[in-house]
């Protein structure tokens, strides 16, 4: 499967960066980059890591939302989605976080396509909508800090929690739709946070959505 092939592309390459720094500089993401010319950066910091625990969370994120996104899009739609809005994420990071590595905002273009699929009553898993809801909101604790932030992490938990067995109760309710406007609530709120990953699923959710519209004219 395409999730794997890319998967193991990226932890090659990262385990390599972490282990050769001079690797792991030469790839990520910097500040002026642009202006250097260092026109390969873009594309090359989706397969590196700047620290274990990252890549080790990313390759979790690539594997529930890609596998589930093979499942709903065709081969191309995932890999423009992953590649093509992964770039623009990258870009996006030259502005916000000029400084930094990681596929987390290619993977969460892949859940912006998710988001449109269960829009579209395509019947999205409920597990990867859930595990992504998640990580969203752990990615906005951080930028709220100290009470609030560790709130909302534990409120996601709990409520994804509640959802998956409600879900198991009632098959046919559409709580996947139900996560999916959560999910897009995120991507807004972490936008407006000045989080990189807020971009990076709205612009999935636009490229899928786009993408949908040209295919059914």
């Amino acid at each position: 499967m395409v999730s794997f092939a890319v998967g193991a592309i990226t932890a090659t390459v990262s385990v390599t960066g972490l282990l050769d720094l001079h690797v792991l500089a030469t790839l990520e993401r910097q500040p002026g980059e642009l202006e250097h010319h260092d026109a390969w950066r873009p594309a090359t910091s989706l397969v590196v890591h700047d620290d274990w625990l990252a890549l080790a969370s990313n390759l979790v994120l690539l594997a529930v939302v890609g596998i589930a996104a093979e499942r709903r899009l065709s081969r191309v739609e995932w890999l423009t989605l992953y590649l093509c809005a992964g770039l623009t994420g990258q870009l996006v990071g030259v502005a916000w976080q000029p400084h930094g590595a990681g596929n987390s905002v290619a993977s969460l273009r892949l859940a912006g396509g998710l988001v449109v699929a269960a829009l579209r009553a395509r019947c999205v898993p409920v597990w990867a909508l859930g595990y992504a809801a998640v990580v969203l909101a752990q990615l906005m604790a951080p930028d709220v800090g100290g009470t609030i932030g560790a709130a909302i992490s534990i409120s996601a938990l709990v409520l994804t929690g509640a959802v998956y067995q409600w879900r198991l109760r009632r098959p046919h309710a559409p709580l996947d739709v139900a996560l999916a406007w959560r999910m897009g609530l995120e991507g807004i709120a972490l936008a407006a946070l000045g989080n990189i990953h807020g971009p990076a699923l709205l612009a999935g959710v636009v490229v899928a959505a786009v993408w949908t519209a040209a295919v059914m004219r």
